[in-house]
């Protein structure tokens, strides 16, 4: 639409109404455990870009500072500091243990 305003093209004003009634159609949806369902899969796909582009410079000097390691058994993420080796981590969601290297 706002592209719309500049080039004053049919096509493209055609084209951002219907867009625009598809997304006010999903959104008005009823059927909730659909649209729970894609905005998992949305969630899941932009799940690492997202804490960037909230807070870029804090992200990067995470990064830094620490290792992010997945937990085999629950798929938590658990923080460790960075230049510690190999290490044996306790998982504080479901108590498993393992190893990773920081």
């Amino acid at each position: 639409v706002i592209v719309d305003l500049f080039a004053h093209t049919t096509w493209l004003s055609i084209l951002a109404l219907v867009l625009l009634g598809y997304s006010w159609f999903r959104i008005t949806s009823k059927r909730v455990g659909a649209r729970s369902l894609e905005n998992a899969r949305v969630l899941k796909a932009t799940g690492p870009i997202v804490p960037f582009l909230a807070n870029p410079v804090g992200t990067l000097r995470e990064a830094r500072v620490y290792v992010h390691l997945t937990c085999p058994s629950c798929g938590q993420r658990v923080r460790i500091p960075r230049g510690k080796g190999k290490v044996r981590i306790t998982c504080p969601k479901c108590h498993a243990r393992f190893e990773g290297k920081a």
